[in-house]
Formats: C-alpha cells, sequence, structure tokens
C-alpha cells in the first residue's frame, strides 16, 4: 500500500489529498485523493492533479466558490444548465481533474464577473463579484440555485 504525505481533508472527512512519499523529492509533485470509504481495504490514492503547484491554485479556487455570503450560489444542474455554461462562459485554461475521471472531470469557467467551477456536471459553484454579477448568471443559466430568493 503507498503511502502518502496528507496536506489537505475534505471537511468532513470524506478525503484527503497528498503527495506520495516516493515523490517527495520531486520538484513538483503529482497530488493524489483518497476517499474515506466505509470498506478501508477499498481505500486507495488516486491521480488528482499532475502538480503540485496546480493543486494550490485549485484550493484557492474551490475555497472562493464554496465561501459563505451574497456572492456566492449553488446549482444543481441538468443538462441544459451545463450546456448554457459551456456557450456562454469562458473554461479557463485550468487542466480538468481528477486525472483518473474522463468522462466528467471538474472543469472551471469564467462568465461576465463569475467565477464558475462544474463538478463533474452534478453542480455547479459560483462566485461573483457582486451580488448583482451574481443575478446576472442566475438568469443565464437555467435551474435551480439554492439561495437565489428573488
Amino acid at each position: 500500500m503507498k503511502e502518502a504525505l496528507v496536506f489537505r481533508h475534505e471537511n468532513q472527512g470524506a478525503a484527503s489529498w497528498g503527495i506520495l512519499l516516493d515523490s517527495l523529492e520531486d520538484d513538483d509533485p503529482a497530488v493524489f485523493i483518497r476517499s474515506d470509504l466505509g470498506d478501508k481495504s477499498a481505500e486507495r490514492w488516486e491521480a488528482w492533479l499532475e502538480r503540485l503547484s496546480l493543486c494550490f491554485v485549485e484550493i484557492v479556487l474551490s475555497e472562493s466558490v464554496q465561501a459563505d455570503g451574497e456572492s456566492c450560489d449553488f446549482l444543481d444542474p441538468d443538462h441544459d444548465s451545463i450546456e448554457v455554461l459551456e456557450q456562454t462562459c469562458g473554461q479557463l485554461p485550468f487542466p480538468a481533474y481528477p486525472i483518473c475521471e474522463e468522462e466528467h472531470p471538474t472543469r472551471w469557467f469564467l462568465g461576465q464577473d463569475v467565477l464558475l467551477r462544474d463538478d463533474d456536471g452534478m453542480a455547479v459553484l459560483a462566485r461573483a463579484w457582486t451580488p448583482e454579477d451574481l443575478d446576472r448568471i442566475r438568469d443565464l443559466i437555467p435551474g435551480n440555485w439554492l439561495n437565489d430568493y428573488r
């Protein structure tokens, strides 16, 4: 079983991120994720991002879209929502991840003053510059936005 230097835990304990111990000497080692499963024997370190430096950027981006406040929101998307997101917002030149996920990776987009993360087509998280910018993206991308009380 591979061992890793863990540097990040999901806030509910569902996953941990780390660098494999045998790659600690590398300049910018790959990052792996390990899900916390009921069957501990099934847990494995799986490829997440190719470089630690990219992971640090991902952490900052992820924390920003998950912050509390009137400029953040969550969408449970459908096919139409994802299609509108892809057509109206620019995909950022950040590698899709996790590495092992080929069909529905996590991707980042930028709309007009709004940062959006598409989590495998299962969720869209948004962080806007202002509440008005967030309302604009809510109007643009159809669906049930969690915190849209208008």
